[in-house]
């Protein structure tokens, strides 16, 4: 809803004016960033909306190859823009044999160019001669430096009075407000103002806002990596430690952006402290659909954890962490995820030296879906969980347990007994108060199980009862919230609307399904959905491209990792379109 409503925003403005939109380094932009962009690029076909994009060229972007969008690669600049932006920064024109060691060494890189340029401006290589600069005396072979970087320390070493603060303000980040570089420095306020000033006009930084809103940014993140690295390891912790501690107070800063603190941390080598700061960042991110980015923070937490010496508590948050990951891994991926399981195996040989039955239960429901097309495998994974479920009697896992059972069942073809157990999990379940177990789960056990029950109906006839039972699926995901429950509900109920032959039902809930998959990053239904989409091309006798449609989502089906139990079904489905289009050679192959 957040990205919809930024498009959205955008969209009207153009409807009021054109628009230019320039969006500066996007090889540093995090998912939800790209995906936003994405999402405009989709909607400003026709709109009067003009949207650049700079990024670096080892850089692959998402929508690259589209129609609507022009690559255009930045070439350095000639010797004579160089010469031309060199004299403008220095205001007037410089020696001869001054500009044409800045022309050789910056090689057309404009940051290059204006750093080299104000380095040499502030050495006491030149003397000002009124219309023009000239050299002050024999000019040494070193004299001029001949990096970037080397520019830029030269520049910093300069500014000795005002180095130290530069030094803290990267430690921050790419950009550091005044509030915080007040708290973390020693200057007392009328020199730390003085100091702030005398950066700025070195154009080291940029201002904005007033007072003590006042935020200053880097002008460039190599500026920013150049006093980084000025800064002696053992100092840099300290500082980075230094900025942690003072976040962790702001109880709004720290709630606003735990992955920040997380960071710091980790920078400062207090694992503890980042792993604790990691997890929150992932539940975060995990609560408004940021997978990928919750993924990320806990990759994060788990290679610190795994470079801790094991004890107690560290076990408790390694199991916690690999369950949350497969969790994750299961809805991005799909229920082969071969991610998913190697952390759910991992938590579950971890969670056998616990006693915590509910921590234990968790780890048990992840690998039993991991695993459910593998029923020889999971066998003793389920017998378990449906024992933990009679000592504790707990109504949760007691919903688990018939649902687990049911699916047994059902995938050994004793349908009737598979609805039985089914009709349980309906009679413990309620909607207004599990509708949270999906997020605790990946999975909703209700909505699971009024999917199997609908197919186990079709399976033994009861046609209207298989239909109404879907209808009460698609609602059910709608009210959960949960976005890969209502992914999974439009694609098994499109797959459903296949199995009873009914091309509408089935090209509905296809459209719905594929739409929300791909917003959502659901390839594994994405690619269920443009299957059934294709089905129902030939049913309306356009073959072609339904054949075409089903292979490329046959594909890609392939390529997540399916079980071989769908992909042969689904090529079968695709061999019978082969023989409506009379390619019958092909169809048999």
């Amino acid at each position: 809803r957040t990205i919809a409503a930024q498009v959205a925003q955008v969209m009207e403005l153009a409807n009021q004016r054109p628009v230019l939109m320039i969006v500066e380094d996007v090889h540093w932009a995090d998912p939800s960033t790209l995906e936003t962009f994405a999402a405009l690029l989709e909607r400003i076909d026709s709109a009067r909306v003009l949207l650049i994009i700079t990024y670096r060229p080892e850089f692959t972007p998402p929508w690259q190859g589209q129609s609507r969008v022009t690559a255009l690669s930045l070439a350095r600049m000639s010797r004579k823009d160089t010469a031309a932006l060199a004299e403008q920064v220095s205001g007037k024109p410089l020696p001869p044999e001054v500009l044409d060691q800045i022309l050789a060494k910056t090689d057309g890189v404009p940051l290059f160019v204006e750093e080299l340029t104000k380095a040499v401006l502030e050495s006491r290589l030149l003397s000002d001669a009124g219309d023009h600069y000239r050299v002050s005396g024999p000019m040494p072979a070193l004299a001029i430096p001949s990096t970037l970087h080397d520019s830029l320390m030269a520049r910093l070493d300069r500014l000795e009075p005002v180095k130290e603060l530069i030094q803290l303000g990267a430690v921050v980040g790419r950009e550091f407000s005044h509030k915080l570089i007040a708290t973390l420095s020693s200057l007392p306020p009328a020199q730390l103002e003085v100091a702030l000033n005398q950066l700025v006009t070195s154009e080291l930084v940029f201002k904005r806002g007033a007072a003590l809103d006042t935020v200053y940014v880097f002008k460039h993140a190599l500026v920013q990596d150049a006093a980084y690295e000025s800064i002696l390891k053992s100092r840099r912790q300290q500082l980075h430690a230094n900025v942690a501690n003072s976040l962790e107070k702001d109880a709004q800063l720290a709630q606003s952006d735990p992955g920040v603190l997380a960071q710091h941390f980790d920078r400062a080598g207090l694992s503890e402290a980042a792993i604790q700061w990691y997890v929150r960042a992932a539940l975060q991110a995990k609560s408004r659909f940021a997978s990928i980015e919750a993924v990320r923070d806990l990759e994060r937490a788990l290679r610190l954890l795994g470079a801790a010496a094991p004890d107690d508590r560290q076990v408790t948050q390694r199991i916690d962490v690999n369950t949350e990951l497969g969790m994750l891994l299961l809805m991005l991926e799909g229920y082969h995820s071969q991610r998913a399981l190697e952390h759910f195996i991992e938590a579950e040989k971890l969670s056998r030296s616990t006693d915590d039955v509910a921590r234990r239960f968790r780890v048990l429901t992840g690998i039993i879906v991991s695993f459910r097309w593998r029923r020889l495998e999971s066998n003793h994974f389920r017998d378990e969980l449906i024992a933990i479920a009679g000592l504790t009697g707990d109504r949760v896992h007691r919903i688990y347990a018939h649902a687990v059972c049911g699916e047994s069942l059902m995938f050994a073809g004793r349908y009737k007994g598979a609805l039985v157990e089914f009709e349980q999990v309906h009679l413990l379940y309620d909607e207004r108060i599990d509708a949270a177990l999906a997020f605790q789960y990946s999975n909703d056990p209700g909505l699971l199980s009024l999917v199997n029950s609908a197919c186990m109906q079709w399976e033994t006839g009861q046609f209207d009862s298989g239909l109404s039972t879907s209808e009460r699926v698609i609602l059910l995901s709608q009210q959960l919230g949960h976005p890969y429950s209502q992914a999974f509900a439009y694609s098994w109920t499109s797959d459903l609307a296949y199995y009873m032959w009914l091309p509408d039902r089935a090209r509905r809930y296809a459209d719905l399904g594929a739409e929300f998959c791909h917003k959502h990053g659901f390839s594994l239904m994405h690619a269920l959905c443009t299957f059934h989409r294709g089905w129902v091309h030939a049913e309306e006798g356009h073959y072609d491209e339904a054949i075409e449609q089903m292979t490329q989502a046959l594909i890609r089906y392939r390529e997540v990792g399916s079980a071989a139990i769908f992909v042969s079904r689904m090529t079968a489905q695709l061999a019978s379109v082969y023989g409506m289009a009379n390619r019958c050679e092909e169809g048999l192959r």
